[in-house]
C-alpha cells in the first residue's frame, strides 16, 4: 500500500534551498510555510519530501524571497531549535557558492 502526501497551498513568500544527502550536489528550493518563518533558519534541519513520498533530513543552506520559475514544495518540519551549521562552516565544507 503506498500513501502519497498531499500539500496544501500556503505561500510565506519565503523559500529555503536545501542541501539534501544526496550523490548530485545539487541545492533543492521549498517553500516555507508561515507557521515555519521563524524556524526556519540557514544551518537548520528540515524534513521535506523529494518526489511523490520520500521524506529526506535536509540543512537549510540559505533563505531567499525571490519566487522561483516553477512548483515548490513546502518544507514539512524544522528539525532543530537553533542551526546545527553556521555560515563559515557551510563554507569550508563546500556547500557554499
Amino acid at each position: 500500500m503506498t500513501h502519497e502526501i498531499t500539500f496544501l497551498e500556503e505561500n510565506s513568500g519565503h523559500w529555503a534551498q536545501i542541501i539534501l544527502p544526496l550523490a548530485l550536489p545539487n541545492v533543492y528550493t521549498y517553500s516555507v510555510p508561515p507557521h515555519l518563518i521563524k524556524q526556519a533558519q540557514p544551518g537548520c534541519r528540515v524534513e521535506v519530501v523529494l518526489g511523490k513520498n520520500k521524506k529526506y533530513a535536509g540543512i537549510i543552506k540559505s533563505i531567499i524571497v525571490t519566487q522561483p520559475d516553477y512548483k515548490t514544495k513546502p518544507i514539512l518540519n524544522v528539525l532543530d531549535d537553533e542551526p546545527l551549521l553556521y555560515k563559515p562552516t557551510i563554507k569550508t565544507v563546500g556547500m557554499d557558492e
